[in-house]
């Protein structure tokens, strides 16, 4: 795994690059609405909650895209989302990646969540074949002590 520090980065730039390079997407509430440009298809306002990522486990492809109010950036199996939750200033905003089997349910759910004026990211995994870590506060199976 990436080092904490590379991976705040990389979602802090990713995120400056979606609110740069395509605008502040219109019609989306947690954006600014000042520019009429198309929403982005992987931008979502949905807070990236521990509850709202564990509700996710096993669900179809079609109650994501649902769930998340965007049809995501496809790439091979897997939907990859940005939470622009709280214009990005929130706990909630940040990077989320679903993952489906061959009948199109979740298998795997991999996020990243920022908090807003700290360094520190927040990891989720989890996978149907067992693996669970969360660093989430109340989690009891932190991700930071892997």
């Amino acid at each position: 795994m990436r080092p904490r520090a590379a991976v705040t980065m990389m979602l802090a730039a990713s995120l400056a690059l979606n609110t740069a390079g395509m605008a502040r997407a219109a019609g989306l509430a947690c954006w600014n609405k000042s520019l009429p440009i198309a929403a982005p298809t992987d931008i979502s306002c949905v807070p990236l909650t521990r509850d709202f990522l564990r509700s996710m486990r096993g669900v179809s492809r079609a109650q994501v895209i649902s769930s998340m109010g965007a049809t995501g950036r496809p790439s091979e199996d897997r939907l990859h989302y940005l939470s622009n939750y709280g214009d990005g200033k929130q706990l909630g905003a940040g990077e989320v990646n679903f993952t489906f089997d061959a009948d199109d349910r979740v298998i795997s759910i991999d996020a990243i969540v920022v908090q807003p004026h700290q360094a520190r990211t927040i990891d989720f995994q989890w996978d149907s074949v067992g693996y669970q870590c969360s660093d989430f506060p109340e989690s009891r199976l932190p991700c930071s002590a892997r």
